[in-house]
C-alpha cells in the first residue's frame, strides 16, 4: 500500500515519497518479522484466511485525500485499537517463550504504525489544504466507505491516535464520549 500511495500520486513534494518509501520499508521487515513466527509455528504465509480491506481501499480510492483517510486514518488506525487488545488476551496465556516472541513482534509493530499513521495524517492535512476542505470531511469520507463507523469505538486507543495526529474533537467523535 505504501508502494502504491507513492507510485500512484505523482507530483508530489520529494518528502512525500521519502516518508511512504520508509513505511514500504518498515512493513517488509514487519512481514518478514511475522513471516519468521509464522514459520516457528509450523505455517506459512496464506495458511490462514485473512481480510483484504487495505487492496480493496486501494482500488476504490483513486484521490489522495480519499487514500489518506480511508488507509492510514482508518484502516491502519484500526490496528492501534486490535493491537493492545489482542496483546492483553495473550498477557492472560501461560509464559513461553513462543508467546514472548509474538507479544514482542507485536509491540515493534503498534509502536511503528503510529508513526505511519502519523505520515498519512500529515499528507491527510496536505491534501485538504490542497483541496481547500476542512479536515472535518473525514468523517464524511469514511461513512462514504464504512458507513458501519468506528468498529472499536469502545476500545479506541486514543494515546496511540494521539500522537499520530488525531484531535481529541475526532476521538471524542469516534468514540462517542469525551476521551481527552
Amino acid at each position: 500500500m505504501a508502494l502504491d500511495a507513492a507510485y500512484r500520486f505523482p507530483h508530489m513534494p520529494k518528502y512525500y515519497y521519502d516518508d511512504w518509501l520508509e513505511v514500504a520499508e518498515d512493513e517488509i521487515r514487519h512481514f518478514l518479522m511475522l513471516e519468521k513466527l509464522l514459520h516457528e509455528l509450523g505455517a506459512e504465509y496464506g495458511d490462514v484466511e485473512v481480510h483484504n480491506s487495505l487492496f480493496e481501499a486501494s482500488q476504490k480510492t483513486q484521490t489522495l485525500l480519499e487514500r489518506m483517510a480511508v488507509v492510514p486514518r482508518y484502516l491502519e488506525a484500526n490496528g492501534l485499537d486490535a493491537t493492545p487488545m489482542i496483546l492483553e488476551k495473550l498477557q492472560k496465556l501461560s509464559k513461553n517463550a513462543m508467546l514472548e516472541k509474538i507479544q514482542d513482534t507485536l509491540k515493534i509493530i503498534l509502536h511503528e504504525e503510529i508513526e505511519h499513521v502519523k505520515k498519512g495524517d500529515v499528507w491527510f492535512g496536505f491534501a485538504c489544504e490542497a483541496e481547500r476542505k476542512s479536515t472535518e470531511i473525514y468523517f464524511e469520507i469514511i461513512n462514504k466507505y464504512y458507513p458501519q463507523g468506528f468498529l472499536r469505538a469502545k476500545n479506541l486507543n486514543a494515546d496511540a491516535r494521539k500522537k499520530a495526529g488525531f484531535s481529541c474533537k475526532e476521538l471524542s467523535f469516534m468514540a462517542k464520549r469525551e476521551v481527552c
